[in-house]
């Protein structure tokens, strides 16, 4: 007799990657499409809403802009600037996402630049916005680190393909629920937050569009599988199976 199936062998995410274009890097032409998830691709400025789809997948940065000059006494300049509107409306998608139980993913692609000249802009992009937790640290590796190697075996082949380091992690927030994902030797440099918010370390992909489409089929493929196991819920045949045979005894 075939058993039923699990909500998690069920369940189909629609997923949205987010302004591909602040990237330089071309959109499919549609949709990519598997037996467990389908990948939907907007543009910066799209009126779509986080809250519309299962999951959100965005590189960091992309709210903010860095300029850096220099004089001919060597000295240099660095200037900011960032979108203030699109981001605090893209806060408010992201917490009703999450509230309905939806998933976050950025992809950790540069240095972090959170400080300089004793200005503060550790709050001026959606992925900085997410991590910023009391006694929880990011840190700026001095050049980018290539070997990353997954402690969630869902995450190899991405790792092994597109996995680099710029940052790593330290947390010491006994209340902050914060799983290892990626390590680059000691240091910790992909995780998860919560049980929704993910971070990866990543190069850009090449703007070929057969890459990118691994790059996304790779990447989704992962994140539901974890996102499957953490939220995998006991399906109420399994439940009343057990009272059953509490009752017989």
């Amino acid at each position: 007799m075939s058993m039923p199936e699990t909500e998690s062998q069920e369940r189909s995410y629609n997923v949205l990657v987010f302004g591909l274009d602040k990237k330089r890097l071309p959109e499919p032409p549609e949709p990519l499409r598997t037996r467990n998830f389908s990948v939907h691709f907007e543009n910066y400025g799209t009126a779509r809403r986080f809250q519309e789809y299962d999951g959100v997948v965005l590189f960091q940065g992309i709210f903010e802009q860095f300029v850096r000059s220099s004089s001919y006494t060597a000295d240099y300049h660095l200037s900011h600037s960032f979108d203030e509107n699109e981001l605090d409306k893209r806060k408010k998608e992201a917490a009703l996402l999450l509230g309905q139980g939806g998933f976050l993913c950025f992809m950790l692609t540069d240095p972090f630049i959170d400080h300089d000249d004793r200005r503060d802009f550790s709050g001026t992009d959606l992925a900085k916005y997410h991590l910023n937790h009391s006694n929880f640290y990011r840190e700026n590796f001095r050049s980018r680190i290539a070997r990353v190697k997954p402690v969630a075996d869902e995450f190899k082949r991405f790792l092994e393909l597109f996995g680099a380091a710029s940052s790593s992690f330290k947390n010491i927030n006994e209340s902050l629920e914060c799983r290892v994902l990626a390590k680059a030797g000691s240091y910790t440099v992909g995780i998860l937050l919560g049980q929704a918010e993910y971070f990866i370390p990543s190069l850009v992909p090449d703007a070929r569009p057969e890459v990118v489409t691994e790059y996304f089929e790779l990447l989704v493929d992962a994140i539901t599988s974890v996102h499957n196991k953490i939220h995998l819920r006991v399906p109420d045949w399994v439940t009343m199976g057990e009272r059953r045979v509490d009752l017989l005894h």
